[in-house]
Formats: structure tokens, C-alpha cells, sequence
């Protein structure tokens, strides 16, 4: 009887462990980071092509218009606050449009860099290659937004 029921209990064990996908536990936590990414920044966006991107664009300033965008609306405003609350919120202006990159505030480490010009997606989900990508903008933007924004 001991042995049978070591039997399951190692059977058990075997297929718990292989079960555990550390990716799958990834893509729960960032889909959602995504998600609202690409829904706040569609917003600011739009609020861009009204007032301009300024020619440099710091934290201050994609805050700034988030807040004015955003925060009227309390699900919005709880996306931006999750956002601007759990990481570390580097925006860049690129010829004309902008990109947003978020980093891990403890590790420093970059989780994502979303271009605004794809509505249904995050273009560079660095989150997928690891937890030791430097937390750098991406360099080639020209194939980035060939890829994703044309």
C-alpha cells in the first residue's frame, strides 16, 4: 500500500512539475499590462494629434496627458494608475509619433516598449526573451514601425 501510494504521489509530483510553464505565468501577468498599455495610449494619441507631441517627450509630459485623457474615465484611471504605479514608464518621441517603454522598477529590467501605432498590440514584448533585457529603447525603430505601424 505504501509503495502504490508513493507511486501516485510521485505521479502526481512529475505532472504538477511538468505542468508549470513559467511563460504562461508571464503572459497572465503581462496580457493585461498590454492591454491597457495599448488602450491608454491609443487615447493619448489621439489627445497627441490634437495638441502635438511635444519635441521632447519625458515622463512629466506623457503623464501630464495621461492624467488629462485618461483619469475623467475611473477605468482608464485605474489602468494608467496600475501602470505608472508598477513600473517604471520611459516615453520617447519618434518623427512624428511616440513610443512608450516599461521597465521593472526593481530589476530594471525592460518589460515592453509599445510604438502607439498598432491599436490591437504591444509591438516589442521583451518580457517574452527574459528578465535580463536591458532596459534601453530599441534601437532600429525604422523596422519596427515598417513591421507594425505601415
Amino acid at each position: 500500500m505504501k509503495v502504490v501510494s508513493s507511486v501516485v504521489i510521485l505521479m502526481f509530483v512529475f505532472i504538477n512539475g511538468c505542468a508549470y510553464d513559467p511563460m504562461l505565468k508571464k503572459e497572465k501577468m503581462y496580457a493585461p499590462v498590454e492591454a491597457s498599455l495599448c488602450n491608454i495610449n491609443q487615447k493619448v494619441t489621439g489627445y497627441f494629434l490634437e495638441v502635438g507631441i511635444p519635441d521632447v517627450l519625458d515622463r512629466d509630459k506623457y503623464v501630464n496627458a495621461v492624467e488629462k485623457i485618461c483619469f475623467p474615465n475611473p477605468y482608464c484611471k485605474s489602468q494608467a494608475e496600475g501602470i505608472l504605479n508598477a513600473f517604471e514608464v520611459i516615453p520617447r518621441q519618434i518623427d512624428g509619433m511616440f513610443a512608450v517603454m516599461l521597465c521593472d522598477k526593481e530589476f530594471n529590467f525592460k518589460v515592453m516598449e509599445d510604438f502607439s501605432c498598432n491599436n490591437s498590440r504591444v509591438e516589442v514584448q521583451t518580457w517574452r526573451q527574459g528578465d535580463n533585457v536591458p532596459c534601453d529603447f530599441e534601437a532600429d525603430t525604422n523596422s519596427i514601425i515598417r513591421k507594425f505601424c505601415e
